[in-house]
């Protein structure tokens, strides 16, 4: 059954044009109009062939580690709550179709800016932390292919606003975690700089206080005084002009079109936060229109 994807586009240029975007191809370029529609439907299929596929899981593994998880946690943390609820619902599905699998259902837009999500169970939320993840295991004679994006959503961000200066640090090859973690002027090793980038980028790119960079950092066991916060906040602004321009000039929209064409509207996002959901979502969403296309051709290839 084909999942449709029927969306007003309107005729423009990508804003994943090679011309600006620091990736080494666009993974939007060399579609032909009108073919967009046709490629959702087709992610939709393989969506719906990772269901019935299901992925094993050992169940009982996974029960001891999320008893020792639950031990070590304490129940104010919000990580308790969803990481019983998440094991619960992998051990019902486990037990309902009684194959040594679960079968969640994957949604082509689980999310408000598009991603795809599981669901029944919600396998993604398996915190990393406990090593739950290691329960869900590849098939006896297969092998998992873990992919990873390299500083995607900078890239989504550093193509739509066109900022030089962040355009070159991406293609540098060198990382951009560590050398946004010098930003900090924290003196560290390397390791340290690179937890320190990722606490502090983050939230910057979507509009985070200092005080958020701070309890970022805390949960990664690394200590940024709220000074080195507040430096990093200016040191980042004077370094990505160009990138400040766009999240002031996106912050106040209420309607973004995803490289897709998926309208979003952020003035009816939750908790009145609408200005962060606008930033968040043209970055979001392009991360997983190319996730979508990444995904449909892997699946093809294989």
């Amino acid at each position: 059954m084909t999942i449709p994807y029927k969306k007003e586009r309107e005729k423009r240029e990508s804003p994943f044009s090679p011309s600006f975007l620091p990736f080494p191809s666009s993974p939007f370029s060399g579609i032909p109009e009108g073919s967009l529609d046709v490629a959702m439907g087709l992610v939709g299929n393989v969506l719906e062939a990772m269901t019935a596929r299901g992925v094993r899981v050992l169940i009982s593994e996974l029960r001891e580690l999320a008893d020792a998880a639950l031990e070590e946690m304490v129940p104010e943390d919000p990580r308790w709550e969803s990481t019983l609820r998440c094991v619960e619902q992998i051990e019902e599905d486990w037990f309902s179709f009684g194959d040594g699998r679960v079968h969640p259902e994957w949604e082509l837009e689980g999310t408000f800016t598009g991603r795809i999500l599981a669901r029944h169970p919600y396998i993604q939320q398996l915190t990393k932390k406990y090593r739950l993840r290691s329960a869900v295991v590849p098939a006896k004679g297969s092998l998992f292919v873990v992919a990873d994006w390299s500083h995607a959503q900078f890239r989504v961000a550093a193509g739509l606003s066109r900022d030089p200066q962040l355009n070159e640090d991406l293609s540098s090859g060198r990382d951009l975690y560590v050398e946004l973690g010098k930003l900090t002027g924290v003196d560290a090793d390397p390791i340290k700089l690179r937890t320190l980038g990722k606490a502090v980028a983050m939230p910057m790119l979507f509009r985070g206080t200092p005080t958020r960079m701070v309890g970022n950092a805390r949960k990664r066991d690394v200590n940024l005084p709220h000074a080195k916060a507040k430096q990093f906040s200016r040191a980042w602004r004077a370094r990505y002009p160009g990138l400040e321009a766009w999240l002031r000039k996106v912050e106040v929209q209420h309607v973004t079109t995803s490289p897709l064409g998926r309208t979003i509207n952020t003035a009816f996002s939750r908790k009145n936060a609408w200005e962060a959901t606008a930033i968040c979502a043209p970055v979001q969403s392009g991360e997983a229109d190319a996730l979508r296309l990444v995904l449909l051709e892997v699946y093809q290839t294989l």
